[in-house]
This record gives structure tokens, sequence and C-alpha cells, in this order.
């Protein structure tokens, strides 16, 4: 049986204090629900602030804000995802050394979590995928490992961040395709790849042929419950 037991927390703030979290050391396992409560752009740990055209950001009531998690830009918004980080610690069971091998549990959970809400032909990917420039910019671009797909849409991000005293796994899921104008929001006087032009394979859980139609709230408490049924 597994004894170990995830203390939940819920963040209404805006995705910069949410990124900034960090779990205090006598917590074990921690699960951070992240209800955002401004409209922002994400970058990845390597990307730079000129990436994206600030003035357009602004007039279109965006902040900018920074992750410490490799990976593309991403859009967060009030009410748009399902956006959790699940912090775990060096002696805990789920933890592997190998950061690729380390995502295999999030993909378990994955697979559950989306069998839990019904959802069919979903995809979770077992292999990483391949690097393309759009992808390196932005995140919803590409499928990572255990990033999931509705008919070759993607729907789910995943991220990943090292510390000394922890492993955070960042998980958005998308409940319909607010990433796509994020090609729009980049700032084009660069030297781009030509591929920026093109529009992204994304979708969202709303936007599938089903009779539910999903909010957060009913996300937050399919998510607590996946993690408490699964003998992780």
């Amino acid at each position: 049986m597994n004894t170990k037991r995830w203390r939940v927390l819920v963040a209404d703030a805006t995705a910069q204090v949410c990124h900034d979290f960090e779990p205090n050391d006598q917590d074990g396992r921690v699960l951070l629900l992240c209800r955002p409560t401004a409209r922002s752009v994400v970058l990845g740990a390597a990307q730079k602030a000129d990436l994206f055209d600030g003035p357009i950001l602004r007039s279109q009531g965006f902040e900018l804000a920074k992750r410490t998690s490799g990976g593309g830009a991403v859009i967060v918004e009030p009410k748009a995802q399902l956006w959790a980080h699940l912090f775990i610690r060096p002696d805990d069971r789920l933890w592997e050394d190998d950061v690729l091998v380390a995502f295999n549990w999030i993909g378990e959970l994955s697979v559950a979590f989306f069998e839990s809400l019904g959802l069919k032909d979903v995809s979770v990917a077992k292999t990483k995928g391949q690097s393309l420039e759009l992808s390196r910019l932005i995140c919803f671009a590409g499928v990572g490992l255990s990033e999931a797909t509705w008919h070759d849409k993607k729907i789910s991000g995943v991220s990943q961040r090292r510390r000394r005293n922890y492993a955070s796994f960042q998980f958005q899921l998308l409940l319909s395709d607010n990433q796509s104008q994020l090609v729009d929001l980049l700032n084009m006087s660069g030297t781009l790849d030509p591929e920026v032009d093109r529009p992204l394979d994304v979708s969202g859980i709303n936007d599938m042929d089903q009779a539910t139609i999903f909010d957060v709230e009913m996300l937050e408490t399919a998510l607590i419950e996946t993690l408490v049924g699964l003998m992780l």
C-alpha cells in the first residue's frame, strides 16, 4: 500500500507567483493547483523576453512570466486550463536520477487521469519527440514525454525542473486552444525560421466530441482522485 500522501495546495495568484513557489523542507509530496489571476505568457528557462513583442503583449492584456523549467513558451489564463505542479523529494520511490525516465510516472498518471474523465482516443507520448524550431519557441508546437494528443492535436504540456531537494513536474491541460495566438505574439524582427508562420496543432478537451463540458474545478477534483487511487 502506498503510504506516501500528497499535500494539496491551491494558489489563486499570478503566473510568476505560481512558478516561484517552493515547498517547505518538511513537506513530502505536494500538489499545487495553480489558478492564474491574469493572462500571462510564460517563458521557458532559456528564453528571453524579447522573443515576444512587448507592446502587442500589453495591448492584449498579457503579463510576462518566466519559469525555471525547460521548454517553450505557454499561455496561462484564468479558468482556461488545469495547471498543476507536482513536487517529490529525492527519497521518494517516484524519484529517478535520469531526467527522461523521471517522466514515466507522470505518463502513468496522465493515462489514468484521462481514463477517469472518459476521454477517448487520447495518446500519451512514451518517447522523446523531435526538437523542431517552432517547438523550441512554443511548447504546444511539439510533443514531448508524457504529453498528450487527441487526433494528433496536442492537449497537454509537461515540464520538469530539478533542485537539490526536490523535483517539480508542471502539468497543463487545455480546456480549449488558447495557445495558437502565441505565433502572432512573437517578435518577428529577429531571425526566426519561416516555420513559425504555420498554425499549431492544438486542441482542448472541450473541443472534443463528448457530452461533458469540463471546467477547472471538475478537473482539479478528478486529478486529486486519480492521485489518491493510483498505487504510485
